[in-house]
């Protein structure tokens, strides 16, 4: 479908007011649950307002009280660019309360958060959003029901890393937000039971192979937030969602691969090969970006350099090369230090125990 979309504009036309009704209704529905009397808080950036302003209407619609909370751009950047640290960053007792006081939350960032915008440096976008953490330890305090939407990240700074027009890759994030979420959430259940503490598993790529074992918590994205995921403190879900991950033994992983693609501060690098040994990244190549590979690895601790997850995609809608890559059906995706390094290995295979999960990239 096409999607009628410019990036920073409050404006809409006939089509897309159709596939934003569409998407309001299942996130409201169908994510959050959301019922009558229910309070629905919709926080949105300059470029989310078209959506935003269908999440409020359909929240009406369900006999739910909504409240629209707006992040300017303009103001964010020039005061993020001039204001003292100390002066940006922070949450007041308002929003705390705001947060306690809800019960359903949509939030649709932009693009300056993102980690692709050179609208700030890397060290005023850490202070601009200092207060990240609080806020989600807020949210889980007040066991809000939440949704984030990928599609606000996306500016034209990320279009041109992607060689697509921003367009084109907001109308595919949008609709792969229309997937089955029930039946993400029954896949990632019947992979999940597998994903047990102490088992070993191996990604391989043609004639590269890493061994590794599985062992901590295991996150599921499959778009609904449910009374599980408000215990465990995972209220705010991905959309477009299809994710299973699971944590990795940081001392256990062993052997080389190649990752077929990163996204990230520095941009998108291909082909990659890592290598470990004995838990330790131990060596990284790149036929083409070597040198900002470098950088991005320079910027984790040498003692944190170690395989800490496996990701699995479950997005049948998903397709390689619109800023989500990690979200595609049979997608592999590992990640260094945490998540501070993603790297997506698209034609791969997964074998965990004696079973072959992925089979060169296709879920089995």
């Amino acid at each position: 479908m096409d999607i009628r979309y410019k990036c920073g504009s409050a404006t809409a036309d006939s089509m897309s007011k159709e596939i934003f009704a569409k998407i309001a209704r299942k996130l409201l529905t169908e994510s959050l649950d959301v019922q009558k009397d229910e309070t629905v808080t919709v926080e949105t950036w300059n470029n989310g307002l078209p959506l935003a302003r269908t999440v409020i209407l359909e929240s009406k619609r369900l006999g739910a009280t909504p409240l629209l909370f707006l992040e300017d751009e303009e103001a964010f950047i020039e005061a993020s660019k001039t204001l003292p640290k100390e002066n940006v960053g922070r949450i007041g007792r308002h929003e705390y309360n705001l947060l306690a006081g809800t019960d359903a939350y949509v939030f649709i960032p932009g693009p300056p958060i993102g980690s692709y915008s050179p609208r700030l440096k890397t060290e005023e976008r850490a202070a601009a959003t200092a207060y990240n953490m609080s806020w989600y330890e807020a949210a889980a305090k007040a066991k809000l029901r939440g949704v984030r939407l990928s599609y606000g990240y996306v500016g034209e700074d990320l279009a041109k890393l992607l060689g697509k027009s921003a367009k084109t890759i907001i109308d595919h994030q949008l609709n792969s937000m229309l997937v089955d979420y029930q039946a993400l959430k029954e896949r990632s259940q019947q992979i999940s039971k597998h994903l047990n503490d102490n088992v070993d598993a191996s990604l391989s790529v043609k004639d590269e192979k890493l061994d590794f074992q599985l062992k901590g918590d295991i996150t599921i994205e499959d778009g609904i937030v449910d009374e599980r995921n408000i215990m465990d403190g995972n209220n705010l879900c991905y959309i477009p969602p299809g994710l299973v991950a699971k944590e990795v033994d940081p001392q256990s992983a062993s052997g080389s691969i190649n990752i077929s693609s990163y996204l990230g501060s520095v941009g998108k690098l291909d082909n990659l090969s890592l290598e470990f040994k004995e838990g330790q990244l131990v060596s990284w190549k790149s036929r083409s970006s070597k040198a900002k590979l470098d950088v991005v690895m320079r910027l984790i601790p040498e003692k944190d350099r170690r395989m800490t997850s496996i990701m699995i995609g479950l997005n049948p809608a998903v397709r390689y090369g619109y800023g989500i890559d990690r979200f595609v059906e049979g997608a592999m995706t590992i990640g260094v230090a945490g998540f501070r390094f993603a790297g997506v290995i698209e034609r791969g295979n997964l074998k965990i125990g004696e079973r072959l999960f992925v089979d060169k990239g296709k879920l089995t």
